[in-house]
């Protein structure tokens, strides 16, 4: 929980910077008077706001992945690069025109945020419980060997 505290507040600070120094941003890269300045200011614009759901979505791949759950971390990063987001930039692009190709990129961070929210739920709704039995039968085991030594 730490760590999504962090990674969320991290990516929301960098969003709101972002978002409102994007021209700043792109001058670094872009002269000004260039023509392209305003597509760039727009695209960060739009692409800074999957961030706080990238990086939740990163957290629970990570997680998934430490935790020996490698084939979950596995699907997550391919849904979210590959089975969403390539198709999302192709109908995007019919319905926005350039701006959709750019806007597949946050809608599939939010996805992907969704998706891994829910499997890490229930994930540890399953491992949990289990740790729960386990603490209690380790408890009860440990009084009844006390018990017996007292005996």
């Amino acid at each position: 929980l730490m760590t999504v505290k962090f990674a969320l507040g991290t990516a929301l600070l960098c969003t709101i910077v972002m978002f409102f120094f994007a021209h700043s941003f792109i001058r670094i890269f872009l002269f000004e008077g260039n023509p392209s300045i305003q597509y760039g200011i727009t695209f960060l614009r739009i692409l800074c706001l999957g961030g706080p759901f990238s990086a939740i979505a990163y957290t629970c791949i990570s997680f998934f992945q430490a935790v020996g759950h490698g084939g979950t971390s596995f699907i997550l990063a391919l849904l979210r690069k590959g089975l969403v987001d390539i198709p999302m930039m192709f109908i995007l692009n019919r319905i926005v025109a350039v701006n959709g190709v750019v806007m597949a990129t946050p809608i599939t961070d939010i996805f992907c945020c969704v998706t891994a929210i829910i499997l890490f739920t229930f994930f540890a709704t399953k491992h949990l419980s289990k740790n729960k039995r386990r603490k209690v039968n380790n408890s009860e085991k440990q009084c009844y060997e006390i018990c017996g030594e007292v005996q």
